[in-house]
Formats: structure tokens, sequence, C-alpha cells
């Protein structure tokens, strides 16, 4: 079990990963794709994403730094679990619908379908099964893998605020 300092850095750490990746990650990848099809500029929707982020990101350390022992643990399982789907599944499986009319043929995704809600459910089962079975390499694995890949390996977001 971890001391009560490393819990609540954990806290701190999974929320963010899935505050970044979800309020200030995606959206601006979203619009960085799609500049030449969208009608407003990065300016007017920066600061919407970081209120959001801001907001949410307080709520989500708040109600975690409440919770007590295991309780906590499973909530940092949850939030990471929940971040690490939404990283991966933005970043490297990502699915051609074409153009976002309506329009459609859904039906000739269901394997996507498939194939996405198996890969969802192992990753938000899997940190359960390292804090639980292997809770020796649960956070040094939950740090590396959120400071690594969840926030230096964000090149669209990169190349478009440093160039």
């Amino acid at each position: 079990m971890e001391t009560s300092k490393a819990s609540k850095l954990g806290v701190i750490i999974s929320s963010t990963l899935l505050v970044f990746t979800f309020c200030i990650f995606g959206p601006f990848q979203i619009y960085l794709t799609n500049v030449s099809e969208v009608f407003f500029s990065f300016g007017d929707i920066w600061w919407v994403c970081a209120l959001a982020a801001l907001i949410s990101g307080t709520v989500i350390i708040a109600i975690g730094l409440f919770l007590k022992g295991k309780m906590r643990g499973f909530y940092c399982c949850a939030l990471w679990g929940l971040s690490l789907a939404l990283y991966i599944q933005g970043n490297f499986v990502p699915t051609d619908y074409g153009t976002l009319d309506g329009k459609i043929n859904w039906e000739q995704y269901s394997g996507v379908g498939i194939w996405n809600t198996i890969f969802w459910l192992i990753l938000l089962v899997l940190p359960f099964l390292l804090y639980k079975f292997a809770p020796r390499f649960w956070r040094p694995t939950r740090n590396y893998i959120t400071c690594h890949f969840g926030y230096a390996d964000r090149d669209p977001l990169h190349a478009f605020l440093y160039n």
C-alpha cells in the first residue's frame, strides 16, 4: 500500500493525465487537424479548454484527496485506465470516418466497434490488475508512462505551440 504522500501524488498524476488528455490535448488536436474546416480561431477556444481543465482538474483531484486507503488506489486506477485508453485511442487507433457530416455508414465500422470495446476493457482493467497483483510495479509503471508518454509525446500540440 502506498504511503499517504505517494498516494496523494498518485491522485495528482492520474488526474492531470486525464484532464490534459481530455480537456487540452484532445480539443487542440481536433482543432489543429481540422483548422481549414472550422470557422473560429485557436484564440477563440484555448481559454475555454484551459478553464475546463482547471475546473475539472480541481474537482477530480479534490475527490481523490478526500478518498482514503484502497478507495484512493482504485480511484487512481480508474482515472489512469481511462486516461491511458483515451490517449491510445486518440493517438494510435485512429479511424477515418471521412467528413463528419452525419452521413456515416456505421454498419461498415462494426468490426472497429468490437475491437475498440475489447481494447477499452483491457486498458480499463489493466491498472487494477497491476495495483492488485503487482503493487511494486504499479506506481513506477504509472509514473513512467504518464510522464514519458502522457506529457512528452504531444507532437501536434508541440508543433503548433513551439513553431
